[in-house]
């Protein structure tokens, strides 16, 4: 048995090594926000202050908080200066006043700088306790801690729920949703299908997730890159995950797709007409900064290496407006998340990307496979995949909140015709019709003819 360090390789500082700003919209946060003030009493101390009037303001708010249950006003913790010498009184008054009309303009930058913080924290001293006992021998007694710590480092998080007193919000609910409407083009991320863009009011919606079910080989991917695409026309930006392909494979689609009807094979030869790139550059160019590709080629990829990614993209100050996700199937849960089958890691990674899209405000495609059909059912054109016939069991796409099919039989592919069936769709009475596509190129679908209710004849499952 090999011995695990009994130290950590980087230990970092168990104080807060930020300026006053950063304390002061700290605590005022803690002030004004209840869920975020219960939080840092649970991860902090007051030893995390290196500047002493901080550090009693927040043993103060600690105090208050468990008893109470609520943070302390501005008025409490003036009295509880008061009971000081009046010399040193003054002090911790002017502190407490500034601290009352103090901006609270980068909450989210300092909620996420917390949250590492208090991460990197509790894993140096749970690093230390586990490699005591693995090297003291029990194995056992380490692999239950480390799963542990797993599980409490997944939880440790400073952004609170999404709440409002409905009855009192009603003027403010109504205003947001005449913006909503009236900016539509502005929310909304197309398909490029009119009637399919009718059913989800215009396209998929922030922070919604669509999820397309197919059987192999009928065009999961292709429709992703589609949709993909049409954001971009859309002037969106777009964050594409490839886990299954490279990323010189997603980005040739993408091009067979976008310029101009261009065909794939010569494509990814390099074989464009000269006479045609000035135009294809010219297009590009105007949308230089909406697609970014990423390939995820790892064995395991769970949320977090998404979520690492669109971190570091939005510190450069690009956020997506579309997440593409090719496609769920390959995810896997994130530590600490308990998956013992192959179907609990596809349902933890689809719930935890309803999460991810909700905390980045975007909206979201994803792929699933369907079960593998059987010839008669494969070659009935008036057979339709719903979402009870998912490969592996419907749960782990519940989470979605719209769920289409992609469907065609042999001599529908020959054809290079499509039918898409919209069975689902949460906000919305208009799913259960299917539209008929023509397949344009590899990566390009057109709406063929209006879509029609589902006819009495035919079958899904």
């Amino acid at each position: 048995m090999v011995a695990i360090p009994s130290v950590a390789p980087e230990i970092p500082a168990r104080r807060l090594k930020y300026d006053n700003d950063f304390l002061r919209t700290l605590l005022r946060l803690m002030q004004v926000d209840t869920g975020f003030c219960g939080r840092c009493c649970r991860h902090l101390s007051p030893d995390a202050f290196g500047d002493e009037v901080f550090r009693w303001i927040f043993a103060k708010m600690r105090d208050f908080y468990e008893k109470y249950q609520e943070p302390p006003t501005p008025t409490v913790l003036h009295h509880e200066a008061g009971k000081m010498e009046p010399k040193i009184a003054f002090r911790y008054r002017s502190a407490i006043t500034l601290l009352a009309t103090w901006s609270t303009l980068n909450s989210e930058w300092v909620r996420d700088e917390l949250e590492e913080f208090c991460k990197r924290a509790y894993f140096v001293a749970k690093h230390q306790e586990i490699s005591d006992a693995f090297n003291a021998g029990n194995v056992e007694e380490s692999y239950h801690a480390m799963s542990q710590a797993s599980e409490h480092l997944g939880g440790i998080s400073f952004r609170g729920t999404e709440d409002s007193w409905f009855f009192d919000d009603f003027d403010k609910r109504m205003a947001r949703r005449t913006f909503k409407r009236e900016n539509m083009a502005n929310y909304s991320c197309p398909t490029g299908i009119p009637t399919l863009d009718w059913i989800l009011e215009g396209g998929v919606n922030p922070p919604e997730l669509a999820l397309i079910l197919a059987d192999s080989k009928v065009g999961k991917t292709n429709w992703l890159t589609h949709c993909g695409a049409m954001a971009t026309r859309a002037f969106k930006r777009v964050l594409h995950f490839q886990l299954e392909d490279t990323k010189e494979t997603a980005e040739a689609r993408y091009d067979a797709s976008l310029a101009f009807g261009a065909v794939y094979s010569r494509i990814k030869r390099g074989l464009v007409p000269e006479e045609e790139l000035p135009r294809i550059s010219a297009y590009y160019r105007a949308r230089k900064d909406c697609l970014k590709v990423v390939e995820c080629n790892e064995f395991s990829i769970d949320i977090l290496a998404l979520q690492a990614e669109i971190e570091q993209l939005k510190a450069t100050g690009w956020s997506p407006d579309l997440i593409v996700v090719d496609y769920s199937d390959l995810g896997r849960a994130r530590p600490g998340v308990r998956a013992d089958s192959e179907t609990a890691h596809q349902t933890a990674f689809i719930k935890d990307l309803v999460v991810l899209l909700r905390k980045h405000k975007a909206a979201g495609w994803t792929a699933s496979q369907s079960q593998r059909l059987k010839d008669e059912k494969a070659n009935n054109p008036d057979f339709v995949v719903s979402a009870k016939l998912i490969a592996d069991a419907y749960n782990k796409v519940r989470a979605a909140h719209f769920i289409c099919s992609l469907n065609a039989t042999k001599d529908e592919m020959a054809r290079k015709e499509r039918r898409l069936y919209a069975e689902l769709y949460r906000e919305s009475d208009r799913a259960g019709r299917v539209i008929v596509l023509d397949q344009r190129g590899i990566a390009t679908f057109e709406e063929r003819s209006q879509a029609q209710p589902m006819a009495a004849g035919m079958v899904t499952l």
